[in-house]
């Protein structure tokens, strides 16, 4: 039909069942995966069928989504250890981590996500996990981590994906409202899905994933 699943709620466990089902629609490997987390959630552990440190590891492990079409940004903290690191290059995921980011600057990393989204293929679906995001503007993060991205940097990223490829699914995860009474990061949440959806209508117009309107650029006096 042309529509697109968009889902908003749950922790990254709900990563998995969310592209499966796509998958199942569209057929296992057709699809890129963006992944935008503070975690990497590929641990291999068999406790329970699916939890939200795994969701990422069965995904690629069941060949739902390839790891040479993955693209993960904004990884830190205690889960970015060396055998996770390993695991990923060993399926060929393209990752982006917090440190590379800081020693390299957000610009270069964003123009070479963009270029391996661009030579991936045609459709990809685009998680959010808002842990990804600064806890000074997403306190309602439920596995927190310092250090992360900021609200801008990952709506850019997002929208111009959603603009450069054909979006088959989107989800915002790890959000828990009630720990932020000022709703800031609420605000910042909407303002995330928001980017994708402006992405897709520039895409739908014809126009380059970068286009902005030269009004809202300069005054013209």
């Amino acid at each position: 039909t042309g529509a697109v699943p968009m889902m908003v709620g749950g922790d990254t466990s709900m990563l998995y069942p969310g592209v499966k089902g796509v998958a199942m629609a569209r057929g296992k490997g057709s699809f890129g995966l963006l992944h935008l987390s503070a975690h990497p959630d590929v641990e291999s552990f068999e406790v329970q069928t699916i939890s939200d440190r795994q969701a990422l590891y069965l995904l690629i492990n069941e060949g739902i989504v390839e790891g040479s079409n993955t693209i993960q940004v904004g990884m830190r903290g205690a889960a970015v250890d060396a055998r996770t690191l390993g695991w990923l290059r060993k399926q060929k995921v393209r990752y982006h981590t917090m440190a590379e980011i800081q020693q390299r600057g957000f610009r270069p990393v964003l123009e070479e996500v963009i270029r391996e989204v661009e030579n991936g293929p045609d459709a990809f679906f685009v998680s959010i996990d808002v842990s990804v995001i600064d806890p000074a503007e997403m306190v309602s993060a439920g596995r927190i981590e310092a250090n992360g991205l900021r609200v801008r940097q990952a709506a850019q990223a997002i929208r111009h994906v959603c603009a450069a490829r054909e979006i088959v699914g989107f989800e915002i995860t790890d959000m828990a409202p009630m720990l932020d009474l000022s709703r800031l990061s609420v605000i910042n949440a909407n303002a995330l899905l928001n980017a994708c959806l402006v992405g897709m209508a520039v895409r739908k117009s014809g126009l380059k994933p970068d286009y902005v309107h030269p009004l809202v650029l300069s005054h013209g006096q």
